[in-house]
């Protein structure tokens, strides 16, 4: 998502409907709105809704997420501008929503006093993954036989296709991993393998001289 509206959304709506800066800016207000949405409404689905479940919410928001891409490729190929433009926003919110329960997630699995240490090591990935995915879709995009006009390049339709075809085959991807995710039982109980992650770093601490 990061790779997308982050570099090549503006791009895309600039070279495939030729729309001015102000336009764009629009449109990519819109998906910041949607983010907005979807952070606050996946919070919500997760404690209120599912009852303080992650697996559930993540699962769901992932699958909307790939079958977005899907409407995407298919309303870019049909022309329909109006639903494009719904898909901006969807797209946002559903990434949005299969994204942060995982926030919760990773807080609910770590012992408190490494959470810091996971916390920092976690929120890398969301970066690392956009840098690889603006980097793909780039070279997606460079194979599609870009012309230059004034030193800048321009991709045609079938490059965003492809990109988007990438994107919605990597989020399906997601979706399925999502199936092999660890929570919480409902009696509040920790997976064995937390248990034993959470044994391993008390007797390092206690080893050290940390109380």
């Amino acid at each position: 998502m990061m790779g997308f509206e982050g570099l090549w959304a503006g791009s895309f709506l600039s070279n495939v409907y030729e729309m001015e800066s102000t336009s764009i800016g629009n449109w990519l207000f819109i998906m910041a709105v949607g983010m907005v949405v979807g952070q606050v409404s996946a919070g919500y689905l997760s404690d209120r809704v599912f009852g303080g479940k992650r697996k559930v919410p993540i699962i769901l928001g992932t699958m909307l997420y790939a079958v977005n891409w899907a409407l995407l490729l298919i309303a870019v190929v049909s022309q329909q501008r109006q639903l494009l433009k719904l898909l901006f926003l969807s797209l946002s919110i559903t990434n949005s929503m299969a994204t942060v329960p995982i926030f919760g997630l990773v807080a609910d699995l770590t012992p408190r006093y490494v959470y810091g240490t996971v916390a920092g090591a976690f929120n890398m990935f969301p970066f690392i993954g956009s840098t690889a995915f603006q980097g793909i879709m780039g070279s997606i995009l460079d194979r599609s036989g870009p012309v230059v006009e004034s030193g800048t390049k321009l991709f045609p339709l079938k490059g965003y296709l492809w990109a988007f075809a990438f994107c919605m085959i990597a989020a399906s991807f997601a979706a399925f991993l999502t199936m092999f995710i660890k929570e919480r039982t409902s009696s509040g109980r920790v997976t064995q393998r937390t248990m034993t992650l959470s044994k391993v770093f008390t007797s390092r601490r206690h080893a050290a001289g940390y109380s």
